[in-house]
């Protein structure tokens, strides 16, 4: 047959078939194409034709033809073609594997081995330069067909491809010394490599003393510290090995050290945990023994691990154990744990104390528990503390502690924690050890650098609380680490309320203390203000204090001072500064600071006012443009109880609510029709409707306005305004187009605000609330404009007029086009309305 032929025959083979290489689709080609000997000397002649006609297919092809069980005999030049053009095809990335899978086929097969050479420098094949990572995956695959190839070791700066391919280069060539080279490797912390390592690891083994190879692998395991990758593998090996069923012997110390392993300064921690429930897994795949402590541990990780991925390998062997052995262990534990393990760690607490009982066994358990009270997580140390208290006796908890070097507020939190539940439970004559060694230790002011600081403040406050409630602060341990520990507290402004009061009640009995903290309320801090509210040896220069910073602080201390009177008896004092608090709208690059003050100063006002002026700010907030105000609003009415459930979305209940919540709650059922329709329609809302919360919220509060009389009603006006001209494009377009709904009613308290502010110019007075309502007219004087400007917009829009029929109204808006200030954009939108009415 002529080339020309060939070729012909070559390209019809070809044709139609899919040469797309990805992963291992390349098999599927093969299938499709002749494997009949006869084809392997017409490709080779054609080599060159065949991949420029199509590279894909033709090497698919010879990959296929080469598989044949047969040596080749080829003369030199036809070797050296063709593998210039596999190694030319392996430049090509998706083909690189089999180009090369297919020039160690071509060699093995032709037995040739004098053209590979490498040394330090460079890597040739044929003749040909090439990267050592092409050089040593070639050389694996000839390894893998059974040629002897020698390595020149595994170096340092080798890239992993090169380890990975030398590594299994060596577990084709079996020896002692290869066994000790892989012993070398096994702290490698590349997981691809260690995978690799694990597999020819196992295989060497197979022609080596097993015995020998696993004891030596176990004595490796002794102490975790910086070889956790070491760890990892070794139990990966025991596990293969395991299901290749080699005795492997006792393993149940290892897997407890490594499955309670929780370095949180570690990246592959939660892969120990894994590695070692995959050691488990396999010990009870490829055995017929029934190990039941291997079993209470994979229940007590797939119910006290922090890992939900952890859990859940956990509860996949116990589910391996219990399909093993179906007659050992009760089949209750499998849908316990398979219906908790992949819940939150508190719904796992809360079937430990089942699981222990049905398996008969605490010891593993507690072994865990224990551990766990010093782990970093919050809500693993709260979990471990829950069960200790609930099944376990605390002698052996308080023992750990003791024994224990605790070093940081983490350590302290998870004692702090144990104490704490012991106290929910009742129990606390079991734990005044600890008791002890909390209130004698005097807290190391770098505490304050670490994160869970905050934490630790709060869990110490409310120990010492819960102790000086059952006997004298002054008879608790070292009752001046005490006063350090609570100084240091308020200097570092963490905690302040809390930390308050355990100063409140050192305060009542040591003078001297409260001389200390009064020198330092110029600190200006949150928590020396806050000490000082109940200071009563320094009351009356506290409370002068107080009334300077009101008038001339900053805003911030403003804030903290208001949130001081809250504890104090003497509120008419701060009548005038409360009222100011209430009209405070300062703003600065933070934005609507005063929004904090005006909070606080709400509360203040509930508990100081006996008037209407509470509720009406009360409405105004409700309605008005500071998210955080009407958050607070919902919060005061979900304490008081006025709002029975609903509102999840705020979470934090504010301690300065709970200290007025009884004023509060008398306060507002002056307007409890309002709130009570407010909360039925928002209900409503919530299950009908697909809105926002925001939105959900001014629709249930502008459907609630007919229940307000007039000063309220006033007051919702001013907040609608205010919010109206305030909030982003798409709030501003939603709350005009609710508005319109009830614009008449909005109507009279607008008409009032734009007649140039006679209604409260009475008589020339310098009254606080004079200037108060003056201040409101200014604020929010451009934004009445714009909503009136966008009502009637949408009036003509809809052609319902109300608002373009009222004479006064639009000769009021026409007069604003006259004064200097007002911003171009509305002088526009207001001209185009005049247009139009006229």
């Amino acid at each position: 047959m002529c080339p020309s032929e060939q070729m012909e025959e070559i390209s019809s083979i070809l044709r139609g078939i899919n040469v797309t290489i990805m992963h291992e689709e390349y098999e599927k080609i093969i299938s499709q194409l002749p494997t009949d000997t006869k084809y392997l000397k017409m490709v080779f002649d054609n080599i060159d034709e065949l991949f420029a006609c199509s590279m894909n297919g033709g090497i698919c092809w010879l990959l296929g033809l080469l598989r044949n069980p047969f040596m080749l005999e080829i003369s030199q030049d036809v070797f050296e073609k063709v593998a210039n053009v596999l190694l030319k095809a392996a430049d090509t990335m998706n083909i690189r594997k089999i180009a090369l899978k297919c020039l160690a086929m071509l060699v093995y097969k032709t037995n040739t081995n004098h053209y590979i050479d490498s040394n330090d420098s460079e890597c040739i094949i044929n003749m040909i330069k090439v990267s050592k990572e092409t050089y040593y995956v070639f050389l694996k695959y000839l390894s893998v067909l059974g040629k002897k190839v020698e390595t020149n070791g595994i170096l340092k700066d080798d890239s992993v491809s090169v380890k990975m391919s030398k590594i299994k280069i060596m577990a084709s060539n079996p020896c002692v010394e290869t066994l000790k080279v892989f012993f070398d490797l096994l702290n490698e912390s590349d997981t691809r490599l260690g995978w690799v390592l694990c597999k020819s690891f196992v295989k060497i083994c197979m022609h080596a003393d097993m015995s020998m190879a696993i004891s030596e692998l176990k004595s490796r395991c002794k102490v975790i510290f910086a070889n956790e990758s070491s760890w990892i593998n070794i139990m990966t090996i025991l596990g293969m090995l395991a299901l290749h069923g080699e005795d492997i012997g006792d393993v149940l110390d290892i897997v407890i050290e490594a499955g309670m392993y929780n370095n949180q300064f570690v990246h592959n921690a939660e892969m120990m945990r894994e590695a070692s429930l995959f050691l488990v897994w396999a010990t009870v795949r490829g055995s017929s023994t029934f190990d039941k402590q291997l079993v209470c541990f994979s229940a007590a990780r797939a119910l006290l691990d922090e890992s939900l991925s952890c859990r859940r390998a956990a509860a996949s062997v116990v589910l391996e154990y219990v399909g093993k052995f179906p007659a050992l262990i009760d089949q209750e534990i499998v849908s316990l744990i398979n219906f908790h393990s992949v819940k939150r760690l508190s719904s796992c607490s809360n079937v430990v104390g089942k699981v222990m009982e049905l398996l008969q066994s605490q010891d593993i358990f507690e072994r865990c528990i224990l551990r766990n009270i010093f782990h970093s997580s919050i809500e693993v140390k709260e979990q471990a503390c829950y069960c200790i208290s609930s099944f376990f006796d605390a002698k052996n908890a308080v023992c750990s502690i003791i024994r224990t070097n605790i070093t940081t507020p983490s350590d302290y939190i998870g004692v702090f924690v144990l104490v704490r539940e012991f106290f929910k439970q009742d129990r606390d004559d079991e734990v005044n050890e600890i008791v002890e060694l909390i209130c004698n230790i005097r807290v190391d002011s770098n505490f304050a650098k670490f994160k869970e600081f905050e934490v630790f403040v709060s869990l110490y406050v409310e120990i010492i609380e819960h102790v000086s409630g059952i006997i004298c602060i002054n008879d608790i341990g070292d009752t001046e680490s005490i006063f350090e520990n609570v100084y240091m507290f308020l200097v570092k402004n963490v905690y302040s309320i809390g930390v308050s009061r355990i100063a409140w009640m050192l305060m009542k009995s040591n003078k001297r203390f409260a001389d200390r903290i009064f020198r330092a309320i110029n600190r200006c801090n949150e928590g020396f203000i806050l000490a000082n509210a109940r200071n009563e040896i320094h009351m009356d220069k506290v409370e002068k204090q107080y009334q300077e910073w009101l008038r001339h602080g900053s805003i911030d201390t403003k804030i903290h001072v208001m949130k001081a009177i809250c504890f104090t008896e003497y509120f008419e004092k701060y009548e005038e500064h409360v009222l100011n608090g209430l009209e405070d709208y300062t703003t600065d690059f933070r934005g609507d600071i005063g929004a904090g003050l005006r909070m606080q100063s709400l509360v203040v006002a509930f508990m100081a006012m006996k008037n209407d002026i509470p509720t009406r700010y009360f409405v105004r907030y409700f309605v008005g443009k500071s998210k955080v105000l009407r958050d607070m609003c919902v919060a005061m009415c979900k304490e008081c109880r006025i709002f029975v459930s609903g509102f999840e979305y705020i979470r934090q209940k504010s301690v300065y609510i709970s200290c007025a919540e009884a004023s509060i709650y008398n306060s507002l059922s002056a307007i409890r029709p309002f709130l009570d329709e407010f909360y039925k329609v928002f209900t409503n809302l919530l299950i009908e409707s697909d809105k926002g919360n925001d939105e959900m919220i001014y629709m249930s509060l502008i459907s609630a306005l007919s229940y307000l009389d007039g000063s309220h009603h006033k007051e919702f006006v001013y907040g609608i305004i205010e919010a109206f001209g305030s909030v982003d494009a798409s709030m501003c377009k939603m709350i005009l187009e609710h508005a319109f709904e009830i614009r008449e009613k909005l109507l009279p308290c607008i008409t009032q605000i734009l007649r140039d502010n006679t209604h409260f110019k009475c008589d020339g007075s310098d009254s606080i609330t004079h200037n108060v309502q003056n201040n409101i007219l200014r604020r929010i004087k451009w934004a009445t404009v714009e909503m009136v400007v966008g009502l009637i917009q949408l009036e003509i829009t809809y052609n319902n007029p109300i608002y373009i029929n009222n004479y006064e109204l639009i000769s009021m808006v026409s007069l604003t086009t006259t004064d200097p200030f007002i911003p171009l954009g509305l002088n526009n939108a207001i001209t185009q309305v005049l247009q139009i009415h006229k």
